[in-house]
């Protein structure tokens, strides 16, 4: 038999299947493993060895694991399912154990690989806009070069925006330069790329003592996970989760991500602990626009402390 060769072969200390005869009256047979009597010392593989201390505990299970044709060998005394199979309480039990085991550890590593996914599109998208950026600015000109808009008076207004200037700005410096599958969703300045990602446009600026409103900066914010033209302080926003903050401004002349920080800590905790747009489980999703930042901070990885 297979496993017999196998035991011989490799000196494990086994040399025959001997079949042990029972009571005559109960009728009893079972199978058991022989060792082979030698005043020689035999040195064998050490799972050999541990097979030879497994089934000297358990003879029983050694016929679930030999499959022989030959027809001269004994013949199992009991049905097979006596001894080689589970009964309904420890199938339920194991059952049961998986279930448990599974509830623990799926759960977490379905947020483990969201995580990754949200931070992988998230380089994917500063990336894609900083190429278009660099081609603007081969084309265009430097960003403290461009046309942000005029000046004007600030009746209460946080940012002003002229839409239909926010549009020109957006398709003249940045969406000429990207695979755009629909422009102005919705008549805004919102607009879906080929890779599903969505992106609203909106210009910002100081407002001197006068109370005039000049317009130096434009915001782009991108949702990477569906389409959202809604504005970037609206509820549906999730700066944690979906959404990011980018900034092109006259005086950095770059793409960055938006980051307000205040304080003398180390500069992480600055980013993730700013009370009014920090990264952190006390700021509302949709004002955590600091969340790109720590990203981009962290090496493009979701750490155990983000606001997830």
């Amino acid at each position: 038999m297979a496993m017999l060769r196998f035991f011989k072969n490799f000196g494990g200390g086994v040399g025959t299947l001997g079949y042990a005869g029972g009571s005559k009256d109960k009728k009893v047979r079972r199978y058991a493993i022989v060792r082979e009597q030698s005043s020689r010392k035999i040195n064998f593989h050490p799972l050999i060895g541990k097979l030879r201390i497994f089934f000297d505990q358990y003879p029983l299970l050694l016929p679930c694991l030999i499959r022989d044709g030959n027809e001269n060998s004994p013949k199992r005394p009991y049905p097979q399912s006596k001894h080689c199979a589970f009964t309904l309480a420890e199938v339920l039990i194991t059952l049961g154990i998986i279930g448990v085991v599974a509830a623990m550890t799926i759960p977490s590593l379905i947020t483990k690989h969201q995580k990754s996914v949200f931070a992988t599109r998230v380089k994917q998208t500063y990336s894609i806009i900083s190429n278009a950026l660099i081609t603007s600015v081969a084309e265009n000109g430097e960003p403290d070069t461009w046309d942000y808009g005029d000046s004007v008076e600030n009746v209460g207004q946080p940012n002003p925006n002229d839409r239909e200037h926010v549009k020109y700005m957006a398709e003249k410096y940045i969406i000429k330069y990207l695979k755009v599958v629909q422009k102005e969703i919705d008549d805004t300045p919102c607009y879906l790329l080929s890779n599903g990602t969505t992106l609203y446009f909106m210009t910002d600026g100081p407002t001197d003592s006068s109370g005039i409103y000049s317009p130096d900066s434009l915001y782009i914010v991108a949702n990477v996970n569906k389409k959202n033209c809604e504005n970037y302080q609206h509820a549906s926003r999730n700066y944690s989760r979906s959404d990011i903050f980018l900034v092109v401004e006259k005086r950095n002349k770059s793409l960055r991500f938006f980051k307000w920080t205040e304080g003398s800590d180390t500069e992480r905790n600055k980013i993730k602990n700013y009370s009014k747009y920090g990264c952190n489980k006390n700021v509302n999703k949709n004002l955590r626009y600091n969340c790109g930042a720590l990203i981009q901070y962290d090496g493009w990885e979701i750490l155990d402390d983000y606001p997830w």
